[in-house]
């Protein structure tokens, strides 16, 4: 069973006996839907800030966010923990990233990042490419 809370946070429960399983952390709005997959490995959580975040339902652990850019979904961005990312044409413009007080566009560091097929990869479970960190 999946429950959302107030505090941003998604708990997975044991219905038989009762047991937390996993508190999962991730989504800075409140959690307003959570679906499992069809074969109950995954979870979806959607927030009011228009993230989706996809779930291991058995390690308890964030795989990749979809985040939808002024309401369009010609504009999204996934993204892994890691740091790889996929994005849309249309959003690969907003993409920046803030490195002390250095503005860092998504084209300095498209080739070390940039993973095209990204949620695909991720559902399927294929090995991801290794990311250095940001120099």
């Amino acid at each position: 069973m999946v429950t959302t809370s107030a505090d941003h946070t998604v708990e997975l429960w044991d219905v038989l006996s009762g047991r937390l399983l996993h508190t999962l952390e991730g989504h800075k709005d409140i959690v307003f839907t959570a679906t499992f997959s069809s074969d109950s490995k995954y979870l979806f959580t959607w927030s009011l800030e228009s993230v989706i975040i996809l779930w291991s339902v058995s390690e308890g652990c964030l795989l990749i966010r979809h985040f939808i850019f002024d309401d369009d979904p010609d504009e999204w961005l996934h993204l892994h923990p890691s740091g790889l990312l996929d994005a849309s044409p249309e959003a690969m413009d907003m993409i920046y990233w803030i490195k002390g007080l250095e503005l860092i566009e998504f084209s300095q560091h498209k080739d070390r990042y940039w993973t095209p097929g990204l949620w695909k990869m991720v559902m399927e479970g294929k090995k991801l490419p290794e990311v250095r960190g940001m120099n």
